[in-house]
């Protein structure tokens, strides 16, 4: 359950990376024009995506469903790609919230659990 968050804010870093104009204005708006700085939302990308990545592995062993975490894994490489070809990060953020809320109701569904 605790791969929602970093998924998001996963997805919402590579957002920032790949310069999407609303989240530039959202993070302006709000005071954090300095996190508009690749120096900054690198480090913040790779370490939200490991705490998901985590995350996703620890339910993994709940509900012993792997494809959450492949559907991680290739919408990561989307971020990366993305990150230097922007249309296509919008296919690795959708695929971040997409494994995130997908090991999510896995989770939620889990009745006979292998870990409580």
């Amino acid at each position: 359950m605790k791969s929602i968050g970093g998924g998001i804010a996963g997805a919402f870093a590579g957002l920032c990376c790949a310069g999407a104009p609303i989240v530039l204005a959202f993070l302006t708006g709000i005071g954090l024009g300095f996190l508009i700085n690749d120096f900054i939302l690198f480090p913040i990308l790779f370490i939200s995506l490991g705490f998901m990545f985590y995350s996703l592995h620890y339910n993994k062993k709940k509900h012993l469903n792997t494809l959450p975490i492949y559907t991680a894994i290739i919408s990561t490489i989307f971020i990366i790609i993305g990150i230097f070809y922007t249309p296509v990060i919008w296919l690795g953020v959708i695929g971040l919230f997409m494994s995130t809320i997908w090991d999510y109701t896995l989770i939620k569904k889990c009745k006979n659990c292998k870990i409580k």
